[in-house]
């Protein structure tokens, strides 16, 4: 068994690809009989190799992978993402982005 490392805002498309959920590791993994070199981005065995052959954006230059997405300037969304129409700095307080993540509770 093959696991993976699938971050979670990737998780849809690793399950469109056909990987498949261990409830007990709490990760990703190829099941028997896939063809693992389509999860090559978020296989750790493949050396951080995307299917298209360029080295995995994912990965620090050490080959570890960075404890936080933002370490390497990746914008993670979800649920609860909202998109600034200015250039506001995220942390310092904006009346603007105020009043706009008021109107959507």
């Amino acid at each position: 068994m093959i696991f993976l490392t699938v971050p979670f805002a990737e998780k849809d498309q690793a399950k469109a690809l056909g990987a498949s959920w261990n409830a007990a590791q709490k990760k990703w993994y190829v099941p028997e009989g896939g063809d693992s070199t389509v999860f090559a981005k978020w296989n750790p065995q493949s050396g951080g190799a995307s299917s298209d052959g360029k080295a995995d954006s994912t990965r620090s230059k050490a080959g570890a992978t960075p404890s936080s997405m933002m370490e390497i300037g990746l914008t993670i969304t979800g649920a609860q993402y909202v998109k600034l129409e200015h250039g506001c700095i995220p942390w310092e307080p904006c009346p603007q982005c105020d009043a706009q993540i008021a109107a959507r509770k």
